[in-house]
């Protein structure tokens, strides 16, 4: 709002604050014109002037909710529909009005609540029925639901969307003859009904039958030509099956039916989809020039700059007018922190999205602010950080698809395989065709080594997509996993034949050649690849990779080098880089490697881990153990921290009660690693608990017997418990594979004892 707006509104308000008799009827008669007039934003003013004369007036709030819709501003009308419900106890179409609204934001149990108060007052009210009915659905109670409805239609027998509702019920309780059979009564009971065919439409496409879909559009459209709803679904049936072009009159249709300018900039919208810029920009220009409708019609001019001239300077400087006339103006922020992060200002984009969190909270606004923070996140690697911000987003917006596909991603990346298939099927339920989600669920199918059902799936989106990237990828990424590398090799240069920069495949080659022993081949590769292209962290991360392979560690901690220094805010350097000097042998260095990490990720268990390790191997066991100390602090399920500390505790004879819980964590959360119940069993022997610690360290032996000391502690743990012959083979097994293993003098003198 500009200083002269505000300081006339400052004045308007004052006047009336001043005025000892305000004129309420006054007030809300202008703010009924204004709305005739499709003046919102002024019939605004004038019912919150009238609220604020008399904040007990209900019919007043009614209005306000009613102007609130009319923007577009769910909270606020909220807000004003529930107060409005509060204050007119007994007007059964405020108490309806309020519970839409609830149903709308999701709220169920409230707009229950207002159903039920409704009834109260009327218990045939068709509209009360069917809002329980809707409300009963949103909390999954079908039964519940389907009681309503049917109530509703006994006292409206015509109601064609009652028919409707019900067969939504059947169709999502397992019933789709039924619920087929119901939305055709539907027709039957309103022949001219364009919504029953809409109804009985959008179920086709549910069941994937496309032809009857776009049938029962067309014979809506039949009956009205220019009914928006048929227009935009028929609009939108063509855009998805690639037939955008197609869908121009439906779309044009609906701006010349309802001649607002927000039909126009719809229109638009389309038109920037198709990339007919001038067009759009044609529509937009004058619209952008009227008060009411500048903020979205200048937004979409923004995002034109980008599009069409790839000027984001310019953009951001559009976007910014905005701001500074609506400071509020939700789609303006969002596109600026957007905008922000493909320019690399990561920093600035979350700062602007956590703004929208703290000051929209609980909206899609926040939700989207919060889906940022996780990306951002999980491009610096803090994938914690990012599945936390991710999970908030989805309690704001369950059904958000883009932050659906980047939790599954996230976990797919940390090889959280349960998880990631769990988001991935969730998209699917919403998108049964979505060709990421699909893609995600092969990748863990590959990952758990079911090749067969991984096929299966592949196949289906190679028929779809047969040449998308991403699917040669997948295919070659099989190939590779089977072990047939010659095939993955050829699956890769064709996908570097569609996308020459493409940096899966170009690893998937890297990863072949360090197989084939054609390291070399591989190195020249990469470095040609880099110098013909902008370097990125990956591309000097990859590269690198492919030096150490090579033996050409020099070359591979200059590239780690240059990888952080062209992306400080990533962490995968700096692992990479840790991970290089402990196999090196470089300790120290590795050291200081993984507490930069920790600093900059300080909620990281891996990282915490991995520096208590290095700690460890150097020796430092002090600040080792207090290392894992830190790192149960921030996880106290943490496996790998809980093993080792428990180690240190039996190792020493300290605090063999807590070692004892700690190497249960330990075998609870790494059931198939030996170490985890060695451990436990050498805590037990050290609480002298002989008969509890030997099925664990036999268990540990039997997944892994080319380890001495796991021998030789259920060597001890036998000679205590009255084993002797099998003590004397375990010992003589641990002292035959070494005998400098800690614990071999003990060993000797525990075999001496019990004879050759």
């Amino acid at each position: 709002m500009s200083l002269k707006n505000s300081i006339g509104l400052l004045l308007t308000l004052a006047l009336v604050a001043c005025s000892s008799k305000p004129n309420i009827d006054e007030l809300i008669a202008k703010g009924d014109k204004y709305m005739e007039q499709g003046q919102v934003v002024e019939a605004v003013l004038q019912y919150r002037l009238a609220e604020q004369a008399d904040p007990m007036r209900g019919d007043v709030r009614s209005k306000l909710a009613e102007a609130y819709l009319k923007q577009r501003d769910g909270r606020n009308a909220l807000g004003a529909a529930t107060r409005a419900a509060d204050l007119l106890p007994n007007d059964i179409k405020a108490q309806i009005r309020a519970g839409a609204i609830l149903l709308a934001a999701r709220q169920y149990e409230d707009a229950t609540t207002r159903a039920e108060k409704a009834l109260a007052l009327d218990p045939k009210d068709v509209d009360a029925l069917v809002l329980k009915g809707n409300a009963l659905a949103g909390l999954k109670d079908f039964k519940g639901a389907l009681a309503e409805y049917q109530e509703a239609l006994a006292l409206n027998p015509g109601g064609d969307q009652l028919y409707a509702n019900i067969g939504a019920i059947q169709y999502v309780s397992g019933e789709p003859q039924k619920a087929e059979e119901t939305f055709k009564k539907a027709i039957e009971v309103a022949p001219k009904s364009t919504n029953a065919r809409l109804a009985l439409g959008s179920f086709y496409l549910a069941r994937r039958q496309f032809a009857d879909c776009e049938r029962m559009i067309k014979e809506a459209l039949a009956i009205d030509p220019t009914d928006v709803t048929a227009n935009q679904a028929m609009g939108a049936f063509l855009i998805s099956y690639g037939k955008a072009l197609e869908a121009e009159p439906y779309f044009k249709a609906i701006a010349d039916k309802l001649n607002t300018d927000e039909a126009r900039i719809s229109l638009a919208d389309y038109y920037i989809a198709l990339k007919k810029y001038d067009t759009s920009r044609t529509l937009l220009t004058p619209i952008s020039e009227k008060p009411a409708s500048f903020e979205p019609a200048m937004l979409r001019l923004a995002a034109l700059e980008i599009a069409q001239h790839n000027n984001r300077s310019r953009a951001l400087e559009m976007v910014r007018q905005i701001l500074a006339k609506s400071p509020k103006f939700v789609a303006a922020r969002i596109f600026e922190l957007r905008v922000n992060m493909l320019e690399g200002k990561t920093d600035n984009a979350i700062s602007l999205a956590n703004a929208l969190v703290k000051e929209e909270p609980n909206t899609k606004a926040a939700a989207e602010g919060l889906q940022t923070i996780g990306i951002i996140e999980a491009t610096r690697d803090r994938s914690e950080e990012a599945i936390k911000a991710f999970e908030e987003s989805l309690r704001i917006d369950p059904r958000s698809i883009p932050t659906l596909l980047a939790m599954a991603q996230v976990q797919l990346q940390a090889l959280q395989l349960d998880k990631t298939e769990q988001y991935a099927r969730q998209v699917l339920q919403l998108q049964p065709d979505n060709p990421v989600a699909r893609s995600q669920l092969v990748r863990a199918q590959l990952l758990r080594g079911n090749n067969t059902e991984a096929t299966s799936e592949l196949a289906k989106l190679q028929k779809d997509y047969p040449k998308a990237a991403p699917v040669l990828n997948l295919i070659a990424a099989r190939e590779l996993a089977a072990g047939r590398l010659d095939a993955a090799r050829a699956g890769y240069a064709q996908v570097l034949a569609v996308s020459p920069n493409d940096l899966e495949a170009l690893e998937g080659l890297s990863v072949i050649d360090v197989r084939s022993n054609r390291k070399k081949e591989a190195v020249d590769r990469m470095e040609a690849v880099l110098k013909r292209l902008a370097p990125s962290a990956a591309l000097y991360i990859l590269t690198a990779r492919v030096n150490e392979a090579n033996g050409n560690f020099a070359r591979t901690e200059e590239l780690l080098k240059l990888a952080i220094e062209k992306d400080p805010a990533r962490l995968a350097a700096y692992l990479r880089l840790g991970q290089f000097y402990a196999s090196q042998k470089r300790l120290a260095d590795a050291r200081e490697q993984f507490q930069m990490l920790v600093s900059r990720n300080p909620r990281s268990v891996a990282m915490n881990t991995m520096l208590g390790m290095l700690m460890e191997a150097q020796p430092d066991v002090a600040a080792a153990e207090k290392q894992y100390v830190q790192t149960l602090a921030i996880d106290p399920e943490a496996g790998v921290a809980a093993n080792n500390l428990a180690w240190i505790y039996a190792s020493t004879n300290r605090n063999l009660d807590k070692a004892v819980e700690l190497a249960q964590v330990a075998v609870r959360k790494l059931p198939n690693v030996p170490q985890a119940t060695d451990t436990l069993g050498w805590a037990y022997y050290k609480k002298a608990m002989y008969s509890q610690a030997v099925p664990y360290l036999e268990a540990s032996v039997a997944k892994d017997a080319t380890d001495a000391s796991t021998h030789y502690h259920l060597g001890m743990a036998y000679s205590q418990v009255g084993e002797f012959e099998k003590a004397k083979k375990a010992l003589q097994k641990a002292l035959s594979m070494s005998q400098t293993f800690d614990g071999a003098e003990e060993a000797r003198k525990t075999l001496a004892g019990l004879g050759r």
